[in-house]
């Protein structure tokens, strides 16, 4: 399996909602993984809303974007690492 590089900040940021969440780091790691791509697989946020969330700028409306529907638990698969 191939080795990936984390910055020590990621790593610290990792660690810590590791241990907050009582998850090993690659359980908290694959679980990062896992949201990620269900939020970019379910199409409810446009590329603009994702990257703005992620800057941290909050002034996207979500109710902006035409094909924005509202979130349906239904639409994701548990998370299982």
């Amino acid at each position: 399996m191939p080795r990936i590089r984390l910055s020590d900040q990621i790593m610290r940021d990792l660690t810590g909602e590791a241990d907050r969440n009582g998850r090993t780091v690659e359980d908290q790691l694959a679980h990062w993984v896992w949201l990620g791509r269900v939020i970019e697989r379910s199409g409810f946020f446009s590329h603009l809303e994702l990257t703005d969330l992620l800057d941290g700028d909050h002034r996207t409306d979500p109710g902006a974007n035409p094909g924005h529907r509202p979130y349906d638990q239904r639409d994701v698969a548990p998370f299982t690492p």
